[in-house]
């Protein structure tokens, strides 16, 4: 927690918080060491140990809590506080014909990913096998189906072994035709507010977290087109970044505020593929 001033006014920060569960932060205080005390929005003074170290607790429900630093009666310090119910995501890594899924890829990691919103991840690795799906192509969904015919194919095939509280991501080797409008390869692509998604040829543990984003959290890009992409440390940007911002956190934790979700044309789901690492469509 930054408390110093800069240019009148003091920087804002934000962090998540699980409910009913104890937490802390590390305060900079600048030049105010002896004179700062600290208030959460209900006026509770807040416990400060170790010198430097601001202790809290998640309130029971959803909310949003304030800790403020005080020099006298000014404010110069403020903490937004996101406390939030844990949730657990289950999902499936399924491999359609052998197609290869990195091992280092674990819950472990998409949980620190995540770790802002409070959501766990829950993996199960699986394998499908479809004979007549000799190739696999990219691209060619519409206003009225989100999936392709090859992709409608897989989803058709692992139908009986779905269910509705559960997100899948198919990974699918050799597939044709993956590029955006502007000619960059695609690598994943999964609809936003969807529960199935492709990964294609391996992907990385960004890439899924990323294609997760957009299906189990409704998440859109942080960027208006791909041509002015990758200037942020977002996850969902194209570059190597894997933030999620305050806001993400919120709509995370309720997917629900995703509306319209079938306007949105193809690249709203894509995750691309740049030279030096994963970028997410």
């Amino acid at each position: 927690m930054n408390i110093i001033q800069k240019s009148g006014s003091y920087h804002l920060r934000y962090k998540s918080v699980e409910s009913d569960k104890n937490d802390k932060v590390i305060v900079d205080y600048g030049s105010y060491r002896d004179s700062v005390i600290f208030k959460d929005k209900y006026g509770v003074k807040l416990k400060v140990v170790d010198g430097n170290i601001l202790t809290f607790t998640g309130v029971s429900q959803s909310d949003t809590n304030y800790i403020y630093a005080y020099r006298g009666d000014k404010k110069i310090g403020k903490l937004f506080l996101n406390t939030y119910k844990p949730q657990t995501k289950y999902i499936e890594l399924v491999s359609v014909n052998r197609a290869k899924i990195d091992k280092s890829i674990t819950a472990e990691g998409l949980n620190k990913l995540f770790k802002g919103a409070v959501v766990n991840f829950k993996i199960e690795i699986k394998s499908l096998d479809i004979r007549d799906l000799k190739t696999f192509t990219h691209g060619g969904s519409n206003w009225h189906s989100v999936y392709n015919d090859d992709q409608k194919k897989v989803l058709e095939a692992y139908d009986s072994q779905m269910k509705d509280d559960k997100f899948y991501l198919f990974f699918v080797d050799n597939v044709l035709d993956k590029k955006d409008s502007l000619g960059t390869s695609v690598s994943g692509y999964m609809p936003r507010g969807y529960n199935a998604g492709f990964i294609y040829d391996g992907g990385s543990e960004r890439t899924i977290a990323h294609e997760l984003g957009h299906g189990v959290a409704g998440l859109e890009h942080v960027f208006e087109n791909s041509s002015n992409s990758g200037k942020t440390k977002n996850l969902m940007d194209y570059a190597s970044g894997e933030e999620l911002w305050h806001f993400q956190w919120d709509q995370i934790q309720d997917p629900s505020r995703v509306w319209m979700k079938w306007n949105k044309d193809e690249g709203e789901g894509e995750i691309l593929k740049i030279n030096i690492n994963d970028k997410d469509d």
